[in-house]
């Protein structure tokens, strides 16, 4: 059966809608999956990171603030951010907070989490419609649930039932910010919102392997450079053996990174 963790701190106003609707969408886990939960109070980093570690969900949701780099648990901590977004690996990672999506989404791609969903902008919404906006937000998560694994898919179901929301909100200000949440979620995944990149290298290795260049190690990448160098060594016999060694040490390094990526694909 499938594990999730859910958290979804409190300790302002807004927090309690995003635990309200958090809450909601553990009623739809509940018969697919083992949750855990950790919230209506202040949750504290250590909490999240033992979580992880020790029950190994699946799917991490979080529901509360964001920055671009980080998730918090209370006013001033974080609970996941740069330093320890490795955590997602291997697992989706599902949230409802600001702007995470834009780098802490980014990064955990790079470090092998499956699928991170976000905003990239501040999320926003309506209290007199608030309803709304949970079943918006929860829409997507219960998509795979109910059986589409594939999440190109799941953007595509959940972006239309975003603008079947729109149609039907009265308030102008509740479509207004509907509108804008939906324009600022991200599915970072392979083939969905794939990050781009300024590094010329990672460029490179995304144009010719596709996804799985983002997953590619710097160690791969200079094992590559000094196979290159050991060949040109042996080839030209200016120290054939020493050549042969670092050409050898080279190979050796690549079939472990290389296993390492397809065991955690």
């Amino acid at each position: 059966m499938l594990k999730a963790l859910a958290i979804y701190p409190v300790f302002d106003h807004v927090t309690e809608y995003s635990a309200k609707w958090c809450k909601k969408l553990i009623e739809h886990l509940k018969s697919k999956c083992k949750v855990v939960e950790v919230g209506g109070r202040r949750v504290k980093r250590e909490e999240v990171e033992g979580y992880i570690k020790g029950e190994d969900p699946y799917i991490v949701i979080f529901y509360d603030h964001g920055r671009e780099g980080a998730w918090f648990g209370s006013e001033g901590e974080h609970v996941i951010d740069l330093r320890n977004v490795s955590l997602l690996s291997g697992r989706i990672a599902y949230s409802m907070s600001c702007r995470s999506a834009k780098i802490l989404g980014r990064e955990a791609f790079k470090k092998k989490c499956k699928v991170f969903v976000g905003y990239v902008e501040d999320f926003v919404f309506n209290v007199k419609d608030e309803e709304i906006f949970c079943r918006a937000v929860n829409y997507g998560l219960i998509i795979w649930l109910e059986g589409e694994e594939d999440w190109i898919n799941v953007k595509r179901k959940w972006i239309d039932y975003w603008n079947k929301l729109i149609d039907e909100a009265d308030d102008p200000w509740t479509k207004m910010w509907l509108r804008h949440d939906r324009d600022s979620l991200r599915i970072i995944a392979e083939g969905v919102d794939e990050p781009e990149t300024k590094c010329p290298a990672r460029k490179t290795a995304v144009k010719l392997f596709g996804s799985a260049g983002w997953r590619i190690s710097r160690e791969t990448a200079v094992s590559v450079l000094f196979f290159a160098v050991g060949f040109t060594m042996a080839v030209l016999d200016v120290s054939r053996v020493l050549g042969e060694i670092i050409m050898l040490f080279s190979y050796t390094t690549l079939i472990y990174e290389y296993l390492k990526l397809i065991l955690n694909r």
